[in-house]
């Protein structure tokens, strides 16, 4: 015999990684039975994300152009010093 229950939102008691699935908790808001059910791991990023080609846009390619900018500045005060 299947008992219905009235199961509230649930709770998340466990966050879901790339690595590992999550776990969220039910209460039945009539009897106080629990259950818990899995939440799926998060997808792996793409491998387009993973990867970077240096371009502007990515990490390695701003941290080149703020030391252009940096590097220019730095003339630019070190001409202003020698004046």
């Amino acid at each position: 015999m299947t008992e219905d229950h009235n199961w509230d939102a649930g709770t998340v008691t466990a966050e879901p990684t790339v690595e590992a699935e999550g776990s969220k908790l039910y209460t039945c808001a009539d009897c106080g039975h629990t259950k818990t059910e899995a939440i799926a791991k998060l997808p792996a990023p793409a491998a387009a994300d993973a990867e970077d080609d240096g371009g502007c846009g990515s990490v390695i390619g701003s941290g080149f152009a703020m030391m252009a900018i940096l590097s220019g500045a730095a003339v630019v005060l070190t001409k202003k010093r020698r004046k």
